[in-house]
């Protein structure tokens, strides 16, 4: 049975070229009417909070909720990490939303590990003090997610 489920899910993963987290995230939205905007904005308007330890990361459910309010963001290292690829026209605009959010970084004491070159920007999120997620993660996603968006380039989203 549990191989029957394992070939459904890379089947799954194949037709939809997209992990079968971010179907699970996007259904669960869906069905629980998370996924509006007036849950990304909310999120978007909350202020990164310093960690300092001592607190567990978000359990793979708990990822989930929260990654339902950034939808374009997947789970990754078993819901240790979110990621997100962007697709630019060039490498100065890939280079000028890297420096979008490496300002934001700077403004919300969240920095996150951030890969370029010419045409995309990748950025990956999570919180090292606790080796995981934090609800801090989800807020800077949705807050890059607004620099991209409010940045006027006709550029591509990409998964």
């Amino acid at each position: 049975m549990r191989a029957d489920i394992s070939a459904i899910i890379g089947s799954l993963d194949i037709v939809f070229g997209r992990s079968i987290d971010r179907l699970v995230a996007v259904v669960f939205a869906a069905k629980n009417g998370l996924g509006d905007k007036n849950m990304t904005d909310t999120l978007a308007e909350k202020t990164c909070t310093p960690c300092r330890g001592g607190v567990p990361p978000l359990t793979r459910d708990e990822a989930q909720r929260f990654q339902a309010q950034a939808p374009d963001w997947e789970l990754g290292d078993d819901a240790h990490r979110i990621q997100r690829s962007f697709r630019c026209r060039n490498f100065r605009d890939a280079l000028a939303l890297v420096q979008e959010i490496g300002e934001l970084a700077e403004t919300e004491s969240h920095h996150p590990d951030i890969s370029f070159g010419w045409g995309y920007v990748t950025v990956s999120l999570s919180t090292k003090k606790i080796k995981g997620l934090h609800e801090n993660d989800f807020i800077m996603a949705s807050k890059i997610d607004r620099v991209f968006d409010r940045s006027g380039r006709p550029l591509d989203r990409q998964r």
